[in-house]
Parts: structure tokens; C-alpha cells; sequence
């Protein structure tokens, strides 16, 4: 997702996408705001963002809507199955992957973020 925001590529007629990458680059190009950035980022790793918090989010939506895919499944004539293969997988994801850094690799490869930086903002 990171990679998207960043990057030049437009998605389609209308889609503003380039010209928000545009604002964006433009805004991380000022130190202020790129420092309010990385701790807010920071922040919100540590706690909205962390592993644990996605993985709670992810079940509490997953529980919202099981019964409408099961109602979607049948009027489909489609398995349930696919969709909680799909379900392990992203939890897999998260879990293999340790998301929340791999949050944070993005984040810093993509801001340049020297190892000074890093330290200072994510304790690492």
C-alpha cells in the first residue's frame, strides 16, 4: 500500500492518484511534516497498527459479516471454504511476516529514513 502511495503510476481516467502521490511526495519533502509523520506512524505501530490490534480488528469484521457470506456462498452456489482459506492467509500473513515491521521497513525504505532516524522513531 505504501509502495502505491508513492509511487507515479495513475489508476485510471479520473483517479487522482497522481496528483495525491504528488502532494504527498511534496509534503514528506518538508522536514516538519515528515518528522509529524514518522511519529505519528510510530505511534500508531506501536498501538492501532501493531499485530495484535489487526489481527482483533480483522476477527471483530470477520464476525460482523460471517452471515452474509454465508448467504452470498449459498446464493452463489460457491463454497464458504475459499473464503476462510483466504481468512488463515492473512492472519498467516501477519503473523509470519511480523506485519507491523514489515510496516516499518516499507516505511523507512521508502522515506530514506537513515538509522539514526529509525532509532529515534522506532526504537530500533
Amino acid at each position: 500500500y505504501f509502495d502505491f502511495a508513492f509511487s507515479n503510476v495513475i489508476g485510471g481516467a479520473g483517479n487522482p492518484g497522481y496528483q495525491m502521490t504528488e502532494m504527498i511526495k511534496g509534503l514528506l519533502r518538508n522536514e516538519q511534516f515528515r518528522g509529524r509523520f514518522l511519529t505519528v506512524f510510530s505511534e500508531l505501530i506501536k498501538t492501532n497498527l501493531s499485530n495484535e490490534n489487526v489481527l482483533a480488528e480483522f476477527d471483530e469484521l470477520i464476525w460482523t459479516v460471517e452471515d452474509e457470506v454465508s448467504k452470498d456462498r449459498e446464493k452463489w452456489e460457491m463454497s464458504e471454504t475459499g473464503f476462510y482459506h483466504r481468512i488463515e492467509e492473512f492472519k498467516n500473513f501477519v503473523i509470519e511476516n511480523n506485519y507491523d515491521q514489515f510496516c516499518v521497513e516499507k516505511v523507512c525504505k521508502l522515506l530514506n529514513v537513515t538509522p539514526e532516524e529509525r532509532l529515534h522513531y522506532f526504537g530500533e
